[in-house]
């Protein structure tokens, strides 16, 4: 397949952006002050999310606009009007992984089962939608999560973020041994 200048260039603009962004990202974390005063620093954290929220809707497509601004709603309401269940680090936009700042708010079977580790029974709970297959028509339609939903239930499970990066890391390291130990003895003569 054969990328064509427009969308070469458009790469490139995206990866540039996302560099920028983590770029911003990290910069803030290191301004941020670790003091043990819950109050002070979690005011430093809703400060952070609202510019992170606004810089990022700045300069995107307008298919990007909607899902932005359903995400910049729901952490807003939650930081300003004070819902029922507050707006901790955990439910804010600050704790998202990489790969998840510009990811779409669906996210496949495949992709919950293998990046947030769930099985399927868990899934089978997950509130989904479906949706045609567009590779093959023919084929039974697609399962769509909602990634907020999955990303809460897998961080549950696995006792946070830390958890869940140290069990994708474990699954890694089992597949990468696994994948050793099947061709340990493919050179030998």
């Amino acid at each position: 397949m054969v990328l064509t200048v427009e969308q070469r260039e458009l790469m490139e603009k995206n990866r540039k952006k996302a560099l920028e962004i983590r770029r911003k990202k990290k910069d803030a974390e290191s301004k941020v002050p670790l003091d043990n005063n819950s109050h002070d620093q979690n005011s430093v954290n809703q400060l952070f999310v609202k510019k992170i929220v606004s810089e990022s809707l700045e300069g995107q497509s307008k298919c990007c606009m909607k899902q932005n601004d359903r995400k910049r709603s729901e952490v807003r309401s939650q930081l300003d009007e004070g819902d029922e269940r507050k707006a901790t680090m955990e439910d804010t936009c600050e704790v998202l992984e990489d790969f998840e700042i510009d990811a779409p708010l669906t996210v496949s079977k495949k992709e919950a089962m293998q990046v947030y580790c769930l099985p399927k029974g868990t899934l089978a709970i997950c509130a989904h939608t479906e949706k045609e297959n567009p590779h093959y028509k023919s084929w039974s339609a697609m399962k769509l999560y909602d990634r907020t939903e999955v990303r809460k239930r897998a961080r549950e499970r696995f006792g946070g973020l830390d958890g869940l990066v140290d069990e994708r890391n474990k699954r890694q390291n089992r597949a990468l041994s696994r994948a050793l130990d099947d061709t340990k003895d493919l050179f030998k003569m």
